[in-house]
């Protein structure tokens, strides 16, 4: 910014000179200096420097000493405002992001020291809320009075929301899926959390092992993470595992009266020790009766299915009751509620004095 100073007389005084004085503020100039021995100036550096309000005055003296002085007050600025962004409220999380709620805010100011912040932006502090994602940018522009303008962003990534985990279990049953669907496994187990996030992205998943056998518990296979620091609990799973094939302790023919008023009958004790018990499967034959419709033998029974079960025990015992005093050969399958089997027989039984 700059002024040209032109000196005019009358009754043809010559101007001779030129001399200025500068004050900060709205001054009285009467410390004149110098400037030129002329009748015009252009004085272009007057108002360059960074005050809020800067007056000049400018003397012309004519040939015969007379002067006049004429005073220009300007307001200066040319420097652009400061402008700051913070970030307010939020959980600071982990990676540079921000987690959880309730959402952070940016918000925004801008100061001026020489003309001050136009009337627009005197008061523009809103906060802006964050939105979820990564790197989301946030602007901001503001002037002052003088025209000068600032430009402010602020960069955040922000994730809100919490993984999610979905639960699978890797492991077999050698008797097939309707063991391995009732929670049993008669092979090693692992229960894996898969994590999902679609935003800042999951750390990895979680897993759990099983090496041995074991009762039927409900597991979970821990807490899955996202990138940000929210974290999510798997769900449990109730399994257990059981490879051992269950056992026949006793097997015998008896002729004692039971509650029900049967006294002949085949009477079964087995046991297993982790799964526990389903059923006792049976197939038998008459042994040397010619009164029945066949007539078996040790290579023979094995021709007949398994499929009669006795599932209930009774008085501690699997029993089945008998019509006929005559000995039966029987042949027993055992399973436990994981599938494992074991058989006992065929085997020849009289009925008892």
């Amino acid at each position: 910014m700059g002024v040209k100073v032109t000196g005019n007389t009358q009754n043809n005084g010559k101007i001779t000179e030129i001399s200025k004085c500068s004050m900060d503020g709205k001054v009285s100039c009467t410390n004149y200096n110098h400037v030129k021995n002329d009748s015009s100036f252009e004085d272009n550096d007057t108002f360059g420097s960074e005050t809020n309000e800067k007056t000049v005055c400018y003397k012309v003296t004519n040939i015969s000493g007379k002067s006049a002085s004429k005073c220009v007050t300007a307001k200066v600025d040319t420097v652009k405002p400061t402008c700051s962004a913070n970030i307010a409220g939020g959980i600071v999380g982990n990676n540079g992001w921000y987690k959880g709620t309730p959402a952070p805010t940016v918000t925004f100011s801008a100061t001026d020291n020489l003309s001050g912040m136009s009337d627009k932006y005197k008061n523009d502090k809103k906060a802006l809320p964050v939105n979820e994602g990564e790197n989301k940018t946030y602007l901001k522009k503001y002037a002052d009075v003088a025209g000068n303008t600032c430009t402010i962003s602020k960069i955040v990534s922000y994730d809100g929301t919490n993984p999610t985990c979905s639960v699978s279990i890797d492991g077999t049953n050698k008797n097939g899926d309707i063991y391995k669907n009732a929670g049993w496994y008669t092979s090693n187990v692992t229960i894996t959390g898969t994590c999902s996030d679609s935003n800042s992205g999951c750390t990895k998943d979680v897993s759990k092992s099983f090496n041995n056998e074991m009762a039927q518990t409900s597991v979970s296979p821990g807490t899955v993470y996202d990138k940000a620091g929210n974290s999510a609990s798997c769900d449990t799973e109730t399994f257990g595992i059981d490879w051992t094939a269950p056992i026949f302790n006793s097997v015998k023919r008896i002729n004692k009266s039971l509650a029900d008023g049967h006294s002949n009958h085949m009477q079964i004790s087995p046991s297993d020790n982790v799964s526990g018990i389903k059923q006792v499967e049976y197939r038998h034959c008459y042994v040397g009766n010619s009164k029945k419709s066949w007539y078996c033998s040790y290579k023979s029974i094995y021709q007949r299915d398994f499929g009669n079960a006795i599932t209930q025990p009774k008085d501690g015992y699997y029993i089945l009751n008998l019509k006929d005093d005559v000995t039966v050969r029987f042949e027993f399958k055992l399973y436990d509620n994981a599938g494992n089997t074991s058989t006992y027989g065929p085997s020849d039984y009289a009925l008892p004095n």
